[in-house]
């Protein structure tokens, strides 16, 4: 009887090393799919964040070529808040850079040198657009027409 008692333990104790050898293995399995699927995250946001990056450089050329943030918002479809963004992410981005460079050709500011102060981007607004515009409430601004943002919209057939 004892010998069949031990055939039966000894299957139960394969039986339950196989089971957790499986477990094991799907455990593996998972966190490889699971650390796979973090890494291709964070992949796609350092892209998204670069992405990021070119969109607010590009608006930003485009205020400085159209002369101003509205011009630039009628021309690109965009509301005078998203451009304000872009404008704020593409100074955000530019000053660490732009320091980085100075630095990397031996330009870094020292006591005798003075460092030399970027220039905003320059706004080409008329008094009368200033003050409506400090006047008109931001909540209009961002409701995403760039009409209720006081922004023109660009003409039908522009001739």
């Amino acid at each position: 009887m004892t010998s069949r008692h031990n055939e039966r333990l000894q299957e139960r104790r394969q039986a339950l090393r196989e089971q957790h050898k499986r477990e094991l293995e799907e455990a593996k399995r998972r966190q490889a799919a699971q650390l796979t699927s973090i890494t291709a995250y964070d992949q796609r946001m350092a892209k998204l964040e670069d992405a990021r990056r070119e969109v607010a450089t590009a608006v930003a050329e485009a205020v400085t070529a159209f002369g101003g943030r509205r011009d630039a918002a009628a021309a690109l479809g965009l509301t005078a808040a998203e451009v304000r963004e872009y404008l704020a992410t593409h100074e955000e981005y530019a000053a660490p850079s732009r320091a980085a460079d100075r630095a990397a050709d031996g330009r870094a500011s020292t006591a005798e040198e003075p460092a030399v102060a970027e220039q905003p981007v320059v706004e080409r607004w008329s008094s009368a657009e200033q003050s409506a515009d400090q006047h008109a409430p931001r909540a209009a601004e961002d409701t995403g027409s760039p009409a209720a943002a006081g922004v023109p919209a660009p003409a039908a057939n522009p001739v």
